[in-house]
Order: C-alpha cells, then structure tokens, then sequence
C-alpha cells in the first residue's frame, strides 16, 4: 500500500471508518474506526466532508454499502442517500473502489481473526476444505454471497437471493405451521420476517430457525462451501445470541447435522457468526491493490 487509505462501511443506520497509512498497524486501525449516525448528516457530501475533516487527506479509498454497485454508483437499499464513484474519486484524488456490503463481509473471512467469528460447529479435522466459503446475511433483507480464491485473492461473485422465491423445504416449515408462505426470501429472513412470524406463531425465533436451516441446506447443496458458512445480520445475532440461552443454536445445528443430504460430508460443513462490528472493514482492505 503506497498511499494512505480511507476504508468505509455505510450501512443504513451507522456508517464505520477507518485510515490506514503505509507501513502502520491495519490491525489496530480497523479495531480503533469511526462509528458515525448516519441520521446526523443530510447526506453522503456531508458524511465525507466529517470524515476527511477527521482524518485528514487520503490517497485511495475502499467503500462498502448496503447496496447493488451499478455502473460506479451504489443507492442504498434502506437510506435515501447514493455513493457516485467518479465523484468520490475527484473528492479523493485517487482511485476509489464500491463494494457491496455483502461482498465485504466475503471478502473479509480468510483475513478474520480469533474474535472476530463464532463458532456455532466446528471443522471436522478429516474433512479438507475446498477453498470455497459462504457468507449469508440475514437483516433488513436477505442474501448471500460466495468467496473464492482467484490468482490468490478473495473474490465474490454478485448476487441477490433476496428478490428470489423460497425453496419447497423452506416453504414446507411455513406450512407446517398453518402458515402461507411468503413470496421471497426478504420477506421471511429478515426483521420484517421475524416480526411476521412473532405475530402469526408463539416460537417465531423456533419456526425461524428451522426454515433457516432448511434454507442453509439448499444453499450448502448448491455452493459446496466446505470452509464453511458464515451468518451475520442483525437477525442472526437475534437469533443466535452471544449469551443467554442457546435453544436455537443446538436447534439449527440439530437440523443440519440431520439434514438428508445426497452428500453425506456436506452435513460437516462449519458454521460461524460474523460478530466482530468491523468486519466489513475488513473486507475493505483485503480488497485494496497490493503493490
């Protein structure tokens, strides 16, 4: 890294940043970021000139939204705010990469370190993995990304489940229940889906941990991730809490370990929540060129 570099993560809520200068500790520059209310600016103008003014002038920058990247421009999905590459740039007087959140998140994972995920079931010791992991965000919405290695260096394919119909098993939960599915998977995996469920069950936390699992499957089935699957969202930490009682987590990793696969090793596949907050961060800068 030749130039100092702005890495930022602009959720639609708080936006997290962080500099990192040539030949100084990343580590400790994410850990030490800059947690901002987004409700305190009218705007991203206003957010960056607060940023700037902070830490001062970068030569490069590397941003995360919650959002589709299209043509150098981001619309988050939950703010009325929009990101502009070409803007940014001019801003900066650098290169500027827009990244997806998600995409950050999948980035993030082989750069993870001992606090930063938790582990809901372990690798087996005699199952390799295959360089493949998954992502998989349950929040506002719902999606999940791939990572893989590339030339040596993590990338993630574009995608958006959410906009997607369920699966049959995840449907077959619903019913089970004496409940009519919903049409997409945003509608059911996310704070909007909980909240459905917790007017329509008495265990909305149960029913969703179940279809979940049903969920993890089909996407393990399709994906291979054999390094594993890595929640994250606030829907997830909702479900599969820190501390307190632990009945969903032995409930999902139940469902998984009983689940019928047609390849019996996927039912090894590890399981982990993002928690660390910088996570994205993270992703930022695994995505900054290497010189």
């Amino acid at each position: 890294m030749r130039a100092a570099a702005l890495l930022g993560d602009i959720g639609g809520t708080n936006s997290r940043f962080a500099r990192l200068d040539p030949g100084t500790g990343s580590d400790s520059a994410i850990r030490d970021s800059l947690l901002i209310r987004n409700d305190d600016f009218p705007d991203t103008r206003a957010l960056f000139d607060h940023v700037l003014g902070q830490f001062g002038p970068v030569g490069q920058a590397v941003i995360a939204a919650a959002g589709p990247v299209r043509g150098g421009r981001v619309a988050l999905a939950n703010r009325d705010w929009q990101l502009d590459q070409a803007e940014l740039r001019a801003r900066i007087g650098g290169p500027v990469q827009l990244m997806n959140d998600l995409a950050a998140h999948v980035l993030a994972v082989p750069d993870l370190g001992p606090g930063d995920a938790r582990v809901l079931r372990g690798p087996k010791a005699e199952q390799p993995g295959n360089g493949q992991w998954l992502v998989v965000n349950l929040g506002t919405g719902f999606n999940a990304g791939l990572g893989l290695h590339v030339a040596g260096r993590p990338v993630s394919p574009a995608a958006e489940w959410g906009m997607t119909a369920l699966p049959r098993p995840v449907a077959q939960v619903l019913e089970a229940e004496g409940l009519t599915p919903p049409a997409m998977l945003d509608d059911l995996f996310s704070g909007r889906g909980l909240s459905w469920l917790g007017d329509q069950v008495t265990d909305p936390k149960g029913v969703m941990t179940r279809a979940l699992a049903r969920m993890l499957q089909v996407l393990i089935t399709g994906t291979l991730p054999l390094d594993g699957v890595h929640l994250c969202g606030g829907v997830a930490a909702a479900l599969f809490p820190a501390t307190g009682p632990q009945d969903t987590t032995r409930q999902l990793i139940g469902d998984l370990d009983g689940a019928d696969y047609r390849y019996p090793f996927l039912r090894h596949v590890p399981v982990a929540i993002l928690d660390a907050p910088d996570v994205a961060l993270i992703g930022c800068r695994a995505a900054l060129p290497r010189d």
